[in-house]
């Protein structure tokens, strides 16, 4: 009785473990056949992950090396009820603008020129940039900041300015040593920009 009892339990732990045998089987059966039907995927997975890390290391190498990039620039001057001359401003016809030279990344530039009010009461002034463009090496416009990462400011401290009163003004030019803009600079292969001046007279006071 007891060698048919050991034999019985022999059988019945002999079955258990064949069974858990055969779900391991089937279980490795199915990770082989996952691997086989996704092995394109899995590659171009890797591919792509290979691609972007080698782009951001070949970028992060060129951003490493160049900490000033220099793009020349243009502004031109539009100017309402004040009239802009002599200094560093240039004409073209009737258009006024300030060739700003090689600006470069971190930096800033200064450019001075004469305003006369034209304006029949004292006046004050006031600075706005607009219309930043983006030129590659072959001219062609490409999208980017709208000027986000550049910051022009003048030295006029905000006094009343009379009719006929001539007064010199130095504008300043700075550009952001930001890595993103210079990695939007490379990217991209921006060689030049330009951007418009608008100076006019508002109400004293105000």
């Amino acid at each position: 009785m007891r060698l048919s009892l050991t034999a019985r339990d022999n059988t019945k732990a002999a079955l258990k473990t064949a069974s858990k045998l055969g779900s391991l089987m089937r279980a490795v059966a199915r990770v082989v056949s996952f691997l086989r039907s996704s092995k394109q995927k899995l590659l171009l997975i890797a591919v792509v992950v290979l691609a972007t890390l080698a782009v951001s290391a070949v970028i992060s190498a060129l951003l490493s090396r160049t900490t000033n990039l220099n793009i020349p620039s243009i502004g031109a001057i539009y100017t309402i009820g004040v009239e802009a001359f002599g200094g560093d401003l240039q004409s073209e016809g009737e258009s006024k603008y300030i060739d700003w030279g090689k600006t470069y990344t971190g930096t800033s530039t200064n450019r001075s020129f004469y305003l006369r009010s034209l304006s029949n009461v004292k006046a004050a002034l006031k600075l706005d940039s607009a219309n930043w463009t983006f030129k590659d090496s072959n001219g062609k416009v490409v999208e980017g900041p709208a000027g986000e990462y550049m910051d022009l400011e003048w030295n006029y401290d905000g006094r009343g300015v009379d009719r006929n009163e001539t007064i010199e003004v130095a504008l300043s030019l700075s550009i952001s040593p930001s890595a993103d803009f210079r990695s939007y600079l490379l990217v991209n292969d921006v060689k030049t920009f330009s951007f418009t001046i608008v100076i006019q007279t508002c109400k004293y006071g105000s």
